[in-house]
C-alpha cells in the first residue's frame, strides 16, 4: 500500500518493504478467515458436503484468495454480486466496483502465472443455482 506524504510542495510515495507487507497480508488473511461473507460461508458448505479438503484464505504473492483446493491445484474465488461488480446485474460500474473488477483481473492473472487453476463463483449463482455450481465442482474434481 503506497502512502504519499507532501514534502516541500511535492508529493512523494512512500511503500512498504516487501516484509511489512506479507505479514499485513497474512494479518488480514486471519482476520478474513473469522469474517466470511454469506457466499463464502455458503461455498464452505458446498465443499464440505462434497468432502473436499481445502484451505481458506490462501495467500499467493501479496493477495488473498477465497477457497484453495490442493488436490487439483483449484484456486476459488466467490464473488459477491455487487462488491465485484456481476456483470449481469450491474451495466456501469461505481468507483468501488472498478477497482474490485480491476483487481480480480490481477488475481486471475497472478493465480494463472504462478500455476494455478482459477474459477470464480458468483453470489447469484450459490443463491439460485446452488447444485449447477456443486455439479461444476464435482467435474472439476474428476
Amino acid at each position: 500500500m503506497a502512502k504519499k506524504y507532501k514534502k516541500k510542495g511535492l508529493f512523494v510515495k512512500k511503500t512498504r518493504s516487501l516484509y511489512a507487507k506479507s505479514k499485513y497480508v497474512k494479518k488480514q488473511a486471519k482476520k478474513m478467515s473469522g469474517k466470511k461473507t454469506w457466499p463464502e460461508r455458503e461455498f464452505a458448505k458446498l465443499l464440505k458436503e462434497l468432502e473436499v479438503d481445502y484451505e481458506e484464505q490462501k495467500i499467493i504473492g501479496t493477495k488473498i484468495f477465497d477457497f484453495y483446493i490442493p488436490s487439483i491445484n483449484l484456486i476459488v474465488e466467490v464473488d459477491g454480486d455487487y462488491w465485484h461488480g456481476n456483470k449481469e446485474l450491474f451495466k456501469e460500474y461505481n468507483n468501488m466496483q472498478k477497482r474490485n473488477v480491476k483487481n480480480d483481473k490481477f488475481k486471475n492473472v497472478l493465480a494463472k502465472g504462478m500455476g494455478y487453476k482459477i474459477e470464480r463463483v458468483w453470489e447469484s449463482e450459490l443463491k439460485n443455482n446452488y447444485n449447477e455450481v456443486k455439479e461444476k465442482i464435482i467435474k472439476l474434481l474428476e
